[in-house]
């Protein structure tokens, strides 16, 4: 015959607390998830947000994104603007004002300001504020500051070369030759400021022999073609949809 099986309460009931605590398991991760999702969009949310109080050269970029933030770093002038750097060669001397050859580095600058993070700490100081004061990078042109230590030299250095040209007077073409001379070597001179200021502001180096810039053969050049051309016929300026018309006495 069919043999009955029982089962007892405590079976039943054990059966029931499993179940349970399957579901609260199974609740639980659901709840950790959606948490965790919550906090890395939070994370990505901010990733771009500067955090308030957040300066740089003492100026404010709190609440800035990284495109403001970069505008602002780009107007910064740096703070050894009045420091000059004073340089002899042989028995003469002149100084220069370098600071114009330091260019802030925005993204030096502003590495890691705004980024991708899943740091709880850089979460709340991004919701609540909690910037932090940053000092501006500067990185120097060699260029600009090349040109500068050239210009400087050319106009306090006696015997310097004589640089020449082409001249209008009176709707003519005249030549002004160009003549050697003494000067400094302006990539060496820019090559020791670069390594040194501001923290050094005293510079040594020789005087040399230097020639003008533009040899004779292509001002020559020069005065018989363009400047030619420039003097033979009214020359037609145009600007901003705006056209005028000058005399070749008037160019002169």
């Amino acid at each position: 015959g069919i043999q009955g099986v029982s089962v007892s309460d405590d079976a039943r009931n054990a059966s029931a607390r499993r179940g349970k605590k399957g579901l609260l398991i199974g609740s639980g991760v659901g709840v950790v998830a959606l948490a965790a999702a919550a906090y890395v969009g939070a994370c990505y949310h901010y990733k771009d947000a500067i955090p308030e109080g957040t300066t740089v050269a003492g100026k404010s970029i709190g609440g800035m994104t990284s495109e403001q933030a970069t505008r602002q770093v780009l107007t910064l002038k740096h703070p050894n603007a009045s420091t000059k750097a004073n340089v002899t060669a042989g028995d003469q001397s002149f100084d220069l004002a370098p600071a114009s050859a330091w260019k802030p580095d925005a993204e030096k600058t502003l590495d890691g300001v705004t980024e991708f993070s899943l740091s709880p700490g850089r979460l709340l100081d991004q919701i609540n504020g909690g910037g932090e004061k940053i000092e501006p990078v500067y990185t120097v042109d060699k260029t600009a500051l090349t040109t500068l230590v050239k210009k400087a030299a050319e106009s306090k250095i006696d015997g310097a070369p004589k640089q020449g040209r082409v001249k209008f007077i009176g709707g003519k073409v005249s030549i002004v030759d160009g003549a050697p001379g003494h000067g400094v070597d302006e990539k060496k001179v820019a090559d020791a400021i670069a390594s040194g200021w501001p923290k050094k502001t005293d510079y040594t180096t020789e005087l040399v022999e230097k020639n003008s810039d533009a040899s004779d053969n292509a001002v020559q050049a020069f005065a018989e073609g363009d400047a030619k051309k420039a003097m033979s016929a009214p020359l037609e300026v145009s600007a901003n949809g705006q056209s005028v018309t000058l005399t070749p006495a008037q160019v002169s």
